[in-house]
């Protein structure tokens, strides 16, 4: 059906809807959306690359190697041949793991980093090239260029030249470029006082020449250098990107739109495309629910609607095809609620959803669980699902680590973090954690508490009570009950050799303990390397602490976080 209505605008997506045509006597054609980005669509490679340095961000500059060299580019002509090759090379060269491999495919067909790349685009084109163009010398047509403190080079040849007049008189210079958070730094064994930036498009013939040459340098002198992409000149002319990952909702209301059936009008070739591609996925899998027949919705009594949701979760364990029959059910469950009722559940079925039930909270909300963990539902998303799942894996990889087997690794992750959070929600309908330390022992508490309402001298001199009656007494709005106990925890789990964190546990949660704010603030050491900066500073802190008391650690972080300051120079590096 064609809509007719008010212009709709949208900032950042193009929303384009497209009717499917439909033969007679079928079920009315579904509105189908796909979603394009307002900017043009990147070239595949660079979308590969960024998607496996975030699963290991080692493999980013041997994989531009190999994916650039002009041998490898002539056997991958087309974005399938691209695809297929430089999946082979990350696996033949174990670039990222077995496991990884899934996630980065699936980073790859949601475009997870097509963002990113966006955004050296819009760096290059709205800050470095309208800066650069008050420079005389400045060629912004150049396709592959290195900002050599400050100055711009275009050939290789008198790169090579500055080279050979010695780097002593760059090294340290406040003309080097800024470190950005975009940028992958090529590392060197060397100290860091060279540093350079290269501007290119990684699919012009200069760029290997430059890159191999800049690569030699990191070698050979210790220069360190960031890639930062350029658009190709035909670059706008492409065609826009095509996300998935993403909804959209059309919300027709009968008093302001105009609705036009137009169904006959199903030669248009969009609309054969689209109702090709809805036939195809629902015929993938043997459905079984008598799809030819005439819609007719039905209606359910109480004890029906009551075991529908069993229903449809057997239905669909049950199917040849689970994933294609949970999406057919959920574009039109009313079509087919009548043939999904069971008249018996399994035992199985009906004992692991009370079991979960149970455990996970009896409110009835629709709940997903990954590893023990829920998802809330505004983060049910592809790219969350992402985060979570790369999260995860690393999880039960350092696990492997420590347990040298894959299997005790997983079945030791799953006693710790989802047995032990089942024992905590046992009892309770609403979703909480225990922040209780049971590490504690003669060294002290892993968990470091800021404050104690209940024995602290500030909140008695402040005449609070102890009463838990004053919880059923009216507030302020925004305000919480002053009452001598530990009611409400807020537990920071922070890596605290990083000067974010320092900031936040000395101004911030200092000043709530200051100013009286009735919440007891904790500090978990967040440790993420077998000896690395947050290990060290955690066993710091915690040796000053049980030397000196929390005053000595407050103000050792205090002393860090002043000289670190110091060491800041105006223009934001260090000195």
């Amino acid at each position: 059906m064609r809509v007719l209505g008010p212009k709709l605008r949208s900032i950042g997506l193009a929303l384009t809807l497209v009717a499917a045509s439909v033969a007679s006597g079928a079920s009315s054609p579904p509105v189908t959306v796909s979603i394009h980005t307002p900017w043009a669509a990147p070239p595949l490679l660079l979308e590969i690359l960024e998607s496996v340095a975030v699963e290991n961000r080692t493999a980013y500059y041997p994989l531009l190697k190999q994916l650039t060299a002009p041998s490898f580019l002539s056997q991958a002509t087309t974005p399938k041949s691209l695809y297929e090759q430089s999946l082979k090379v990350i696996h033949d060269f174990s670039h990222v793991t077995k496991d990884a491999l899934a996630t980065l495919k699936l980073s790859l067909a949601i475009h997870s980093a097509s963002a990113g790349i966006q955004a050296h685009y819009q760096l290059y084109n709205s800050i470095i090239v309208p800066e650069r163009s008050k420079e005389p010398d400045f060629d912004p047509a150049c396709p592959v260029w290195v900002d050599w403190y400050g100055r711009q080079v275009c050939d290789l040849q008198e790169l090579k030249s500055i080279v050979s007049s010695g780097l002593k008189q760059y090294r340290g210079s406040i003309k080097a470029p800024t470190i950005m958070e975009l940028d992958r730094v090529l590392p060197s064994n060397e100290p860091y006082d060279l540093f350079t930036v290269l501007y290119a498009n990684v699919l012009d013939p200069a760029f290997v020449p430059f890159h191999q040459y800049l690569t030699q340098l990191a070698e050979e002198h210790g220069l360190r250098h960031s890639l930062r992409y350029i658009p190709a000149s035909d670059h706008a002319s492409q065609g826009h990107l095509s996300l998935a990952g993403f909804g959209a909702e059309l919300a027709l209301k009968n008093t302001d739109y105009l609705v036009i059936d137009d169904r006959d009008l199903g030669h248009d070739l969009g609309m054969q495309s689209s109702q090709k591609v809805l036939k195809q996925v629902e015929s993938e899998a043997d459905l079984n629910l008598g799809d030819d027949e005439t819609p007719a919705v039905e209606p359910l009594t109480e004890g029906q609607l009551k075991g529908l949701g069993v229903s449809v979760a057997q239905h669909v364990l049950e199917s040849k095809d689970p994933l294609n029959m949970l999406v057919k059910l959920t574009r039109d469950l009313p079509k087919y609620q009548l043939k999904v009722l069971k008249p018996e559940i399994k035992s199985d079925i009906q004992q692991e959803i009370s079991t979960n039930s149970a455990y996970y909270g009896r409110d009835e909300r629709n709940r997903v669980w990954l590893n023990g963990q829920t998802i809330p539902h505004h983060k049910m998303n592809p790219f969350n699902l992402l985060r979570i799942l790369r999260r995860e894996r690393r999880a039960i990889e350092n696990f492997k680590t420590l347990l040298r087997s894959e299997e005790n690794a997983l079945k030791r992750f799953r006693d710790l973090l989802i047995d032990s959070s089942i024992e905590m929600q046992e009892s309770t309908s609403t979703v909480v954690f225990d922040v209780r330390d049971t590490t504690q022992n003669e060294h002290g508490s892993v968990v470091t508490w800021l404050n104690d309402l209940s024995t602290d001298k500030r909140y008695v001199d402040a005449g609070w009570g102890e009463e838990l009656y004053a919880l059923y007494q009216p507030a302020r709005m925004g305000s919480f009950p002053e009452i001598r106990k530990n009611y409400i925890n807020a537990l920071f789990a922070l890596d605290l050799s990083s000067p974010e964190s320092m900031e936040l546990i000395v101004t911030e949660l200092a000043n709530f303990v200051q100013h009286l704010v009735p919440v007891r603030f904790g500090v978990l050491p967040l440790i993420r390397s077998e000896n690395g900066d947050d290990l060290k500073v955690a066993m710091l802190w915690r040796h000053i602490l049980n030397r000196n008391g929390l005053k000595a650690g407050l103000d050792f972080f205090r002393k860090v976080k002043f000289y670190d300051e110091l060491q800041m120079r105006p223009d934001g590096k260090r000195r």
